[in-house]
């Protein structure tokens, strides 16, 4: 499948990344930012959800992201792993406040104990 490709505007701010945990899960996740041949990442962010730090961060100065990709890595885990569960992951990119085109990234499933997601996506600045 290929990557989907967000779009930001040229004259908007530095665009964010938010990482959601749902479910009264935990979780964990890194953000890595690839240069244009896909390669070379660099962190962006990491941390943990069920902390009182913001997940929200900053992913670079606009001017710098036209083709580069984003990638991802989120773990949630169970609370109770006696029991089958549910779990809800959501990625948010955002530009000055909104939602980027193509911006959105949503997972969910049955959780037994961990489940992890991974994935990329193409910056396009317009």
């Amino acid at each position: 499948m290929a990557a989907k490709t967000i779009e930001l505007t040229r004259i908007g701010g530095n665009p964010s990344i938010e990482i959601i945990v749902g479910h009264a899960h935990w979780g964990n996740y890194r953000v890595d930012l690839y240069d244009t041949s896909g390669k070379n990442p660099e962190l962006v962010a990491k941390g943990y959800s069920g902390d009182v730090i913001d997940d929200e961060e900053e992913i670079g100065p606009i001017e710098a992201l036209q083709g580069r990709s984003l990638g991802w890595t989120v773990r949630a885990a169970s609370t109770d792993p006696s029991k089958l569960d549910l779990y809800h992951i959501t990625v948010l990119i955002r530009q000055d406040g909104k939602t980027a085109k193509n911006g959105v990234f949503m997972y969910s499933g049955e959780l037994e104990t961990v489940k992890t997601v991974h994935e990329y996506a193409k910056i396009s600045v317009v």
